[in-house]
């Protein structure tokens, strides 16, 4: 069973998304950065910093960045950042033309390599006939089974 990570866990409150943009900011923060923005190797420490710790931006140099990611990292879910409009004009996506992108007329900057493989053809039902029945009581036909004679799997009454 999948178990998120610590660092990522803030239970729904009230059944918003509001443990969701939680999780988008350590992303985020992990993207940038390579770990995860409460990380401790002391998993007691990890959950305090969580709980307490002011989150360390002096690897992220943009302002804007560190701007929603402290926003999405609130810790009191109503001054958190998820209203979607709010989101969406914030600075650090202004370059983003959401009609555009809605309509899927943004050629993205980067388009990973690509190559298809078909997956394998089947060869004909035929190879694949289960070994049991007909064809197998033939082939143990011709067998010798003089060495086995008076064998049985039954168990004995006593």
């Amino acid at each position: 069973m999948f178990s998120p990570p610590p660092q990522t866990f803030k239970p729904k409150l009230n059944g918003t998304n509001q443990s969701d943009f939680w999780s988008l900011g350590i992303l985020l923060y992990e993207m940038l950065t390579g770990l995860p923005p409460y990380y401790s190797e002391d998993i007691h420490l990890m959950y305090q910093k969580i709980l307490t710790g002011q989150t360390d931006m002096q690897d992220i140099r943009d302002q804007d960045v560190q701007d929603i990611i402290t926003a999405f990292l609130e810790r009191e879910p109503d001054k958190r950042l998820v209203d979607p409009k709010r989101i969406k004009a914030h600075p650090f996506f202004a370059s983003i033309d959401w009609e555009k992108l809605k309509n899927r007329q943004i050629t993205p900057p980067y388009i990973p390599p690509y190559s298809y493989t078909p997956a394998p053809s089947f060869p004909d039902w035929e190879d694949f006939e289960e070994d049991t029945g007909t064809a197998r009581a033939q082939r143990e036909s011709n067998l010798n089974f003089s060495s086995f004679a008076g064998f049985t799997w039954v168990g004995s009454q006593t």
